[in-house]
């Protein structure tokens, strides 16, 4: 009777508890998300996009926030795609990827990268970004970008795109005096 009642019990909670969704808690899965997101860039594929499927809903609301206050079609802090850096790509060949777990719920990863086929490819293709992973509903998602290929010249700022962004939004809602007698 006591058993009955044990195993009723184990399955009322069964059905009626919520199930709690896997987190990306892992390296494999990190890198294995990273790795879907560099298929994109396959000839003439799509680039990442500004999805809540791959970027973090705090990023694209961010992003959303930035081009509703500049009223153009992308960020102004964008030259092109937000993960290649670039307009046009041949593919996306990684010359090195370090990934480190911060947290079961927080990665970093550092990687070096081109998007042109080697036989084309220019000197100065060679990029290098630092991404910042957290899990979303379960899923890895990029919560930030921060390039470093620019890092040794003049334009170069010290920001991630999330404060990029941020200082973009705020000049527009707060400008400067020289801003507004443009």
């Amino acid at each position: 009777m006591r058993a009955r009642l044990i195993v009723t019990i184990a399955l009322i909670a069964t059905i009626y508890l919520p199930a709690t969704p896997s987190t990306a808690q892992d390296e494999a899965s990190a890198k294995a998300f990273l790795t879907s997101i560099f298929r994109l860039y396959d000839k003439s594929g799509p680039g990442v996009g500004i999805t809540n499927k791959y970027l973090h809903s705090s990023l694209v609301a961010l992003i959303q926030t930035d081009v509703k206050a500049t009223g153009s079609d992308v960020p102004g802090v964008l030259d092109g795609d937000l993960l290649c850096l670039c307009q046009e790509w041949d593919g996306f060949w990684v010359h090195q990827m370090t990934l480190k777990m911060e947290t079961p719920k927080r990665a970093q990863v550092m990687i070096s990268f081109s998007v042109y086929a080697p036989k084309d490819r220019p000197k100065d293709d060679l990029r290098t970004i630092q991404i910042t992973l957290v899990p979303e509903r379960g899923q890895w998602r990029i919560y930030d970008i921060l390039d470093i290929s620019v890092a040794g010249s003049e334009q170069w700022k010290a920001k991630n795109l999330r404060g990029q962004l941020q200082e973009e939004i705020d000049s527009y809602n707060h400008p400067t005096k020289s801003q507004t007698s443009r």
